[in-house]
């Protein structure tokens, strides 16, 4: 990836320079405007070429990242049938592809549980667990809360802070997820600072609630007494597209 860029960036200033002289027809900011889904296109590629010659398969983003980039490049310069195109409804097309593709891969006990639908409020998994694709609940029975850092590709993470025993100074909660779902149960007694982020779908936080589609919302919130509370959560949650909950109450 840092060779696309750097090429692109070499590209971009020579024609900045020609353009800066006058021997180009069209301002700078025209070819940008034109020609960028190329350069992320050329990215994803390398990012596939590199990610296979180390043996490695999961090229499910940098996939993404080169049919987007063709497909808005062909829309850009008028391609027939290309000018159509919802760049939304082709990511979310994949992602859909990819993860019936998961399922129908699950084979063997222990993809079961790679794919599967894991419990981390008894003890067996370790807190900070990393899933691709999968739903992870936390807190259906009592549990003392950790740091969690949880990545997900798509599925759907729930967290019950209710459960929990929580320690004594701020313990963090991390939460990214492609496409998918959050929801996060808070009890009355427990003060938190929250930060979360969604690009696409709906995102509702105690008594407000906003949605959107490719918007960016974000909503914030800390609780009056938080600097002062001998123990405390800071959650941050970051959703490209799918649902985020943040509710009071058990």
């Amino acid at each position: 990836m840092k060779t696309t860029i750097a090429f692109g960036l070499i590209g971009f200033g020579i024609l900045l320079l020609i353009s800066a002289l006058g021997m180009l027809p069209y301002q700078f900011g025209f070819y940008f405007a034109q020609y960028w889904p190329s350069l992320l296109a050329l990215a994803g590629l390398e990012i596939i070429i590199r990610r296979l010659a180390r043996g490695k398969r999961s090229v499910v983003i940098p996939l993404l990242m080169l049919l987007v980039g063709v497909f808005l490049q062909l829309r850009n310069l008028n391609v027939l049938g290309f000018t159509m195109i919802d760049p939304l409804a082709l990511v979310l097309a994949i992602l859909l592809i990819n993860f019936g593709i998961g399922l129908l891969n699950i084979g063997a006990r222990h993809r079961w549980w790679r794919w599967g639908k894991w419990d981390l409020g008894n003890g067996l998994v370790n807190p900070k667990q990393f899933m691709k694709v999968g739903d992870i609940r936390y807190g259906d029975e009592p549990w003392h809360l950790e740091p969690l850092y949880l990545h997900n590709s798509a599925g759907s993470i729930r967290i019950n802070l209710g459960t929990a025993t929580i320690p004594e100074g701020e313990t963090p909660i991390e939460i990214t997820e492609w496409a998918g779902e959050v929801r996060i149960h808070v009890p009355d007694d427990v003060p938190v600072m929250v930060l979360a982020e969604l690009n696409t779908g709906e995102l509702r936080m105690f008594n407000r609630r906003q949605s959107g589609v490719g918007m960016s919302i974000k909503m914030s919130h800390i609780d009056s007494d938080y600097e002062e509370a001998m123990r405390k959560v800071k959650i941050h949650v970051k959703v490209t597209i799918g649902e985020v909950r943040i509710m009071r109450g058990i």
